[in-house]
């Protein structure tokens, strides 16, 4: 791969993301609405500058209450911690009738309208892939429930976000057909958070260099876009020159940029709709003199297959 680099991955999960601690706050804040409204504006923003995206799913998430009804099967009992993941979800489901958050199958139908995007996978419940803290036989059922999913809705799924980005038994990810996956991201376990964060600046985290050819193949992990929920701080130009700086790194070495993000930022993080259309919109005066690739992670994988 000798060529610039700019891949948008979006973590699309709706409560899964929290099955393990759901509170009131994400009833409140993970409504149907708030996530329809969220991803309409993100199809919308990269619509405007003819950009492409993964937008990875948790497969429960696209599914229907009806669907889940038919399919109990996929959603046998998995540990993570010594504790059923699924707990929260059948309670609110099956005893409290609330499924707002759980189950958004317009919203997948939708972005699926837009052909350029790629529909990758976040896991089935969005179980973690970590291996102190999962067994081996509970990620088996998530990737064959991912398997099921995907044969039902006519998809080759060939690329993976890690749930939690907690890379784990990737030996499995190849037999499973998945060829690719997000790496680990840039400062991702380093604490306290304040300081990974702070780092990001004072280090001038600039672009990621290609990886060797490997199956499956690690997909530079990059940076989450940026997400504050009560504090301006860092600033917003702060936050758009960093990237800036990403890219322009990016183009002037020939690596990868890559932003990744939760759709459901866009409901309590402060001004993310207005840095995601920044930063792309710098983006694209690259991608429109050729000097920047808009990449998805299934042609990022396509490109080192080629």
């Amino acid at each position: 791969m000798q060529k610039a680099c700019f891949i948008i991955s979006l973590d699309c999960e709706g409560k899964w993301g929290f099955a393990d601690r759901i509170g009131l706050s994400h009833d409140q804040v993970l409504t149907h609405q708030n996530l329809h409204k969220a991803y309409d504006s993100i199809l919308r923003t990269l619509a405007d500058y003819n950009l492409k995206a993964t937008f990875a799913f948790v497969a429960a998430f696209t599914l229907s209450e009806q669907d889940y009804l038919r399919q109990k099967i996929w959603f046998s009992e998995r540990l993570f911690a010594g504790k059923n993941w699924l707990d929260h979800f059948k309670r609110q489901v099956e005893q409290e009738n609330n499924t707002e958050g759980w189950f958004a199958p317009d919203i997948f139908v939708r972005v699926r309208e837009h052909q350029q995007h790629e529909i990758a996978t976040h896991g089935f419940t969005h179980l973690p892939f970590q291996e102190s803290l999962t067994s081996r036989d509970a990620i088996e059922k998530e990737l064959a429930g991912i398997n099921a999913w995907a044969a039902w809705q006519g998809l080759d799924i060939k690329t993976m976000v890690f749930p939690r980005n907690r890379v784990g038994y990737t030996d499995l990810l190849v037999k499973a057909g998945i060829q690719a996956y997000r790496d680990m991201p840039l400062y991702f376990d380093m604490k306290p958070r304040w300081a990974a964060e702070a780092l990001k600046y004072i280090e001038g985290t600039v672009s990621q260099p290609h990886p060797k050819a490997a199956s499956p193949l690690k997909i530079p992990g990059g940076s989450l876009m940026a997400f504050r929920r009560q504090y301006r701080l860092p600033p917003n130009f702060m936050i758009l020159k960093r990237w800036q700086a990403i890219i322009d790194h990016a183009v002037e070495h020939k690596q990868v940029a890559h932003l990744w993000m939760h759709p459901h930022n866009m409901i309590d993080g402060l001004d993310q709709a207005w840095l995601f259309r920044e930063i792309l919109k710098y983006a694209a005066g690259y991608i429109e003199k050729g000097q920047l690739h808009n990449l998805t992670q299934q042609d990022y994988w396509s490109a080192y297959r080629g």
